[in-house]
């Protein structure tokens, strides 16, 4: 069958006819093959085959009149319209339009009149069909003006060269691949007949009909493994020609090319070559190399870098550097993180950079990023510009290119950065970030296919299968909702009139008929053809489409056994050496850092004890808006300290007038604030401003709420570090405030200003709160200690909350022996409370130093939600394989 529906199209091209294919892939197909049937007619020397695609076949014939030059390329186009759409709307609603969304509908729109030359002044438009109509009045004004003619017109002027003698019809055109002829082809034909030359369509929907059935796969994933198993088998037995036919190939590429490379090539992850045994006709936006995503992060400067974009320099491998500085570039990368910010200015940048040491590539880099030029500039200049930027910045001489990463700089001089030179036909100087706005949005449409060689299988789209034959053909993904397609009509033409001329996507009839041709054509594709389709796409259940009605479902499909490594690595039969993994090595010395909060990680999780402090592991610290809730609460720290260090006393405090206090509470603000902000990366006025209000004013709130109503005390501590044994660890305690009441009985204080706090956590097994309990059993003057108190320092909400040896010692603070938890643990008082607690820190203490590491969080809720290394902590398997026993 095949070889007559090729055997035709070779012998015509031989014979000096003009083939039009549909498309480019159809083309490359049928010159190869023409080469290949030359070959086996023994021919040694042939003449190139007059085989062209539709659309170039055009552009030839202009080049021949002495017009291409005046054709506006797709980017010139969709460049003037652009600049038109935003002059007409700008200072109107309007301009809060998507503005790239509704150009695209428009340039599209203007093409389809174009091409069915119509005029719709004698139709009933709607008020943005009105307004479509006065821009495209004023877009020919200009085309007209500079005679430019865009790629809706390109048909209409070719034929006209024809039938006025400029150009010599040919005497034999064979159309082949074309689901529906265009208007310009339908032309053609007619202008062809009336001169007495042949045009005639091959059309393929008329060759006999292979094999075909219909299998129904549980879902997308299913429908693909079962496809790629379904070709390894085929391959196996020798196939050469294997087509894949996928409706919606654009999402659904990646999962694609990874399981047909996990089933049919599996080797290609590490193979040295550039051979595939499976070609996809649909590449990757060229934005998406990693090698294009750092020259735009790198023209795309801004005053302010925000984090991401700072990270991204540090981390990208296509700059200079990149592999002498890796190590401090890293390093570098955490402590800007650590201030929390959302951005930094290239001053301050700069500055840190240069402190940091050890980073003067990345001092250049930042230096030549930022003096890059702002001037307006025609985008011919700005591609001289950004070329010279990009090389100065060392781009893309940071590592060796791979030959992937090679074709993707190569296709970004060529189709980003030549096609960006010619955007603007009219010159007019553009400001710096639009030029960077329509270079992403050139690299973003342009399809990036690297060149390699492909093996026997293809995967093609819908359109693009136009034409082509196989040995074997799966079309996949038929569901209800693909097939016939949703129609999609232009929205700036009246819909009625899209609908009586047939237009594309103009209606469901148009679509169901569209369809039918499809599958018409798809049925004659191959000897042995599967439809198939997934039953259930997440939630939703799936129907097939009713145009398969007639397909006899496969009940037995042959598939050749899974290939991927995770399947066969799960079907090893021997037995799997069994690893214990909760217990590390013993600590080396017994001098620990990390305080108390060692104990209380030990407490809610021995393997984040084990991470966080003997491995050193952390989340990098991430981004937030203004301050970070660590930050406030350090800032609050510090300004009751210095209050504190100068009142020493409730009397004290009590004696002075509200404009006193009000003067030191602010003066302890300010010091606070400039202590914070002298070391960070960048200084904000207005944050500094804000803040220091607010600290104010929580300050003042705690002080005539909790402390003026307190029974006298003296502040004998404030932030002072205690070195204490406990268990046989040496840790360092910071307590934040210790006060002595009249009875010489002492209280320890902590300032908490977050509301996720309970006295109850001091009475848990194991000690999930050790803090205040390490400094009441080993801190100094602790048998003087009476109660651990906690201060929740929080607007609205200020109050204490604690454990205290005896009933009314402190306001809001009750007993031990109020406690119902302390009665379930068997403390009665409170020096049975303080052996308590020296038994659970001891036994904290020598967990940890004997390298107790195991997964066991005391609360799920509370001990996981927060925690900062889900993707290191293997709890989620550890469950799933308790419920499994």
């Amino acid at each position: 069958m095949a070889n007559r529906y090729i055997e035709q199209i070779m012998t015509a091209a031989q014979q000096g006819t003009v083939v039009l294919t549909a498309n480019k892939r159809l083309y490359r197909h049928l010159r190869t093959a023409f080469d290949r049937f030359m070959i086996e007619k023994k021919a040694l020397v042939w003449p190139s085959a007059c085989i062209f695609p539709y659309t170039v076949w055009l552009q030839q014939c202009l080049d021949v009149v002495g017009i291409k030059g005046n054709l506006l390329t797709a980017y010139q186009q969709y460049h003037l319209w652009e600049n038109l759409i935003s002059s007409e709307t700008s200072g109107t609603p309007l301009e809060l339009m998507n503005l790239d969304r509704t150009t695209d509908t428009a340039v599209r729109a203007h093409n389809l009149l174009s091409e069915y030359d119509l005029e719709l002044e004698h139709h009933h438009v709607t008020d943005d069909q009105r307004m479509f109509l006065e821009w495209r009045r004023k877009y020919q004004h200009v085309c007209e003006q500079h005679q430019w003619f865009d790629e809706g017109t390109v048909a209409a002027r070719v034929l006209a060269a024809f039938a006025d003698g400029e150009l010599v019809l040919p005497q034999s055109v064979l159309l082949v691949g074309f689901d529906q002829l265009p208007p310009g082809v339908i032309k053609l034909k007619k202008l062809m007949a009336e001169r007495g030359c042949r045009c005639r369509e091959l059309d393929m929907s008329q060759e006999p009909v292979g094999r075909a059935g219909l299998f129904a796969a549980a879902d997308e994933a299913d429908e693909t493994l079962h496809m790629a198993r379904w070709i390894r088998l085929l391959l196996e037995k020798g196939a050469e020609s294997i087509g894949i036919v996928v409706p919606d190939l654009q999402r659904r590429r990646l999962q694609i090319e990874r399981v047909l490379g996990q089933q049919i090539d599996p080797l290609a992850a590490v193979k040295f070559d550039e051979t595939s045994l499976f070609g996809l006709s649909l590449g990757t936006p060229l934005v998406q190399q990693g090698v294009v995503a750092a020259a735009l992060a790198c023209l795309d400067v801004q005053p302010q870098l925000t984090m991401d974009r700072v990270s991204y320099l540090l981390r990208t491998p296509f700059m200079s550097g990149s592999q002498q500085e890796a190590d401090r570039r890293a390093l570098f990368d955490r402590r800007l993180r650590s201030f929390q910010q959302q951005q930094f200015s290239f001053d301050a940048l700069l500055r840190l950079s240069k402190d940091f040491g050890g980073l003067p590539l990345f001092y250049q880099l930042l230096s030549q990023l930022k003096n890059v030029s702002k001037h307006p500039a025609t985008a011919e200049e700005w591609a001289d510009i950004f070329a010279a930027e990009l090389n100065s910045c060392g781009w893309p001489a940071g590592a060796s290119l791979s030959s992937l990463s090679y074709q993707a700089v190569k296709a970004w001089y060529d189709k980003v950065l030549g096609s960006f030179a010619m955007v603007d036909p009219s010159a007019i100087r553009l400001e710096r970030s639009r030029a960077v706005r329509i270079v992403r949005r050139i690299a973003t449409q342009t399809e990036f296919q690297p060149q390699r060689a492909s093996g026997p299988v293809q995967v093609v789209g819908l359109l693009e299968s136009s034409g082509l034959h196989f040995e074997y053909l799966w079309v996949m993904g038929l569901d209800a909702t693909t097939l016939p397609a949703y129609p999609r009509p232009n929205p700036f033409i009246p819909f009625r009139l899209q609908d009586e001329l047939q237009m594309p996507h103009a209606s469901f009839s148009r679509e169901l008929e569209f369809a039918g041709q499809v599958l018409s054509r798809l049925r004659c594709a191959a000897d042995d053809i599967v439809f198939s389709y997934p039953q259930r796409s997440g939630d939703t259940d799936l129907s097939p489409s009713p145009l398969l009605a007639a397909f006899d479902p496969i009940e037995n499909l042959l598939l050749a056994p899974r290939a991927d490594l995770s399947y066969m690595t799960q079907m090893i039969r021997d037995a799997l050496e069994s690893w214990q993994d909760d217990q590390g090595p013993s600590l080396p010395s017994m001098e620990a850092a990390g305080g108390t909060r060692l104990l209380q990680d030990q407490a809610h999780c021995p393997f984040r004890a084990f991470v966080h402090h003997r491995l050193a592991v952390r989340r990098l610290d991430q981004s937030v808006v203004g301050l970070s809730p660590s930050v406030r609460g350090e800032l609050l720290h510090l300004v009751l300290e210095d209050v504190w260090r100068q009142l020493q006393s409730q009397k004290n405090y009590l004696q002075l007038s509200v404009t006193h206090i009000q003067q030191v509470i602010s003066e302890a603000v300010e010091k606070a604030l400039s202590a914070q902000f002298s070391g960070v990366g960048e200084y904000y006025p207005q944050l500094h401003l804000l803040e220091k209000q607010r600290l104010i004013k929580l300050v003042t709130e705690w002080f005539e709420k909790i402390e003026s109503c307190r029974d006298p005390f003296v502040v004998v501590q404030t932030e002072q570090r205690h070195q204490v044994n406990i268990g046989p660890l040496q840790l360092t305690l910071k307590v934040d405030r210790v006060d002595q009441l009249t009875s010489g009985a002492r209280i320890i204080i902590d300032y908490k200003s977050g509301s996720n706090v309970s006295s109850a956590d001091f009475l848990t097994v194991p000690l999930i709160e050790p803090q205040l309990p390490s400094y009441a059993v080993a801190g100094g003057s602790s048998d003087q200690i009476a109660g651990i108190v906690i201060a929740l320092v929080k607007a609205g909400n200020c109050r204490l909350s604690g454990i205290s040896s005896e009933d009314k010692l402190l306001d809001q603070v009750r007993s031990v022996t109020a406690w119902p938890q302390a009665q379930e643990i068997g403390v009665n008082d409170w020096d049975a409370l303080n052996d308590f607690w020296r038994q659970q820190l001891e036994q904290l203490a020598v967990d940890f130093a004997a390298g107790v590491a195991i997964v066991n969080p005391f609360d799920r809720q509370r001990s996981c939600r927060y925690c900062d290394l889900p993707g290191l902590c293997r709890i989620g398997e550890i469950e799933e394989e308790g419920n499994n026993e």
